[in-house]
């Protein structure tokens, strides 16, 4: 089975994240946060499967990648909650999973308004 784990900024998706890596659950290796910008221009920090997020953002997918996700795993990224390139990466992915009969299981993180807020202090 394959997870695909959206997780919104601040709900723990890079803890998650690199427990995962250290497990080696992650389909596709841990990209370590980095800075990015977003198509508004706002500065965002990202980790996850960042690598293959523009593959699925760009809708290239090789035979390798069918393979990788054909075995299972997971993968997780918070790019997914992007409201623009995020929508169209996630239905390219889902697009292809289904074409090549790859089970799998979608997971969202989120959090409390609130506590999100406050988290940003």
């Amino acid at each position: 089975m394959l997870y695909i784990h959206i997780g919104l900024q601040k709900t723990g998706t890079t803890a998650l994240q690199l427990a995962l890596a250290r497990s080696c659950q992650l389909v596709y290796e841990f990209d370590k946060p980095k800075r990015v910008f977003n198509e508004l221009g706002a500065t965002l920090y990202s980790s996850g499967n960042q690598n293959f997020f523009v593959k699925c953002k760009q809708n290239k997918f090789s035979e390798k990648d069918i393979k990788l996700l054909h075995s299972g795993g997971f993968i997780s990224s918070e790019n997914f909650t992007n409201l623009v390139s995020g929508t169209t990466a996630l239905k390219n992915l889902l697009t292809a999973l289904k074409n090549d009969d790859v089970p799998y299981e979608i997971l969202i993180t989120i959090r409390n308004v609130d506590e999100y807020i406050e988290s940003l202090y």
